[in-house]
């Protein structure tokens, strides 16, 4: 009976302080979109909540994540109407519309 309760208590103890939130930091952005600094930063960061952070927060991080081949050829994985909901510029998503339009032109020219 004593084993149980230390060990129930030990488990207990584990699972509180597992539950236990991580704060995320503050990451100030780049000023500009075309900044690449601010990308490279995310990626050599050895903080794994930010560099989360900036993946789900960071509208060109988002759009390059969504582009996706499918059928040969690329497809942005995403609606115009979901971005705008995502809070994505429409001019940010037009850009990468552009780009899967140049990327399958380029795959064409190369087939």
């Amino acid at each position: 009976m004593n084993k149980k309760c230390i060990l129930f208590s030990i488990l207990s103890i584990c699972f509180i302080s597992s539950c236990i939130d991580d704060e995320i930091p503050n990451i100030d952005h780049a000023k500009s979109s075309k900044d690449s600094s601010s990308v490279t930063r995310v990626l050599l960061s050895s903080d794994s909540i930010g560099i989360k952070h900036d993946m789900q927060s960071n509208p060109e991080l988002i759009l390059a994540d969504r582009i996706i081949y499918k059928n040969s050829m690329y497809v942005l994985d995403l609606s115009a109407k979901d971005a705008s909901e995502l809070l994505i510029p429409e001019k940010t998503y037009q850009e990468y519309v552009k780009k899967v339009e140049e990327m399958n032109n380029t795959a064409i020219k190369f087939k």
